[in-house]
């Protein structure tokens, strides 16, 4: 397991070398649904250390996503990001208590949408740079100009 790990770790460090700053946020969000597949992978298996073990590794990806919000310039969009995460890490920490395949399967449906928003807005921007002939910088933070609004199971949620 650590082997996977640590070359997971090393194709993370390798694709995040041109990344933009939107392009990490993905990169990210692909590390969270990684864990929670394995976490629910785990769990199906009856593997409790697994399950936590890969369900803490979501939590701190989490974690390091929300130290990064700007909440000075995403002003309301950061609010509503900051809201979204501590609501899917408290589902995480009542999936692993409770092992509850059905709220594990909630958070990966969750970061999926919201992973896939992401990718649009990074595949729109390099559209855009591709056509007036500027790159992205990636010393730049980056979000979304129009908040996505996204339905989970009848909840709206608006970043």
């Amino acid at each position: 397991m650590s082997t996977n790990r640590s070359v997971a770790a090393h194709y993370n460090q390798t694709s995040t070398r041109g990344a933009t700053p939107i392009g990490l946020i993905v990169i990210q969000f692909d590390q969270i649904l990684r864990d929670l597949r394995l976490a629910a992978a785990a769990m199906d298996a009856g593997n409790v250390e697994s399950r936590t073990s890969h369900i803490n590794h979501a939590i701190l990806v989490i974690a390091q996503l929300q130290n990064v919000l700007d909440h000075k310039r995403g002003q309301q969009a950061a609010k509503r990001f900051e809201q979204f995460y501590n609501i899917t890490r408290s589902m995480l920490v009542q999936a692993q208590t409770a092992a509850s395949r059905t709220m594990l399967q909630q958070c990966i449906d969750m970061y999926l949408v919201l992973r896939q928003a992401w990718h649009q807005v990074e595949a729109s921007q390099i559209a855009h740079s591709e056509q007036t002939g500027a790159r992205p910088s990636p010393a730049q933070r980056q979000t979304p100009e129009e908040p996505a609004v996204l339905e989970f199971r009848g909840t709206n949620w608006s970043a």
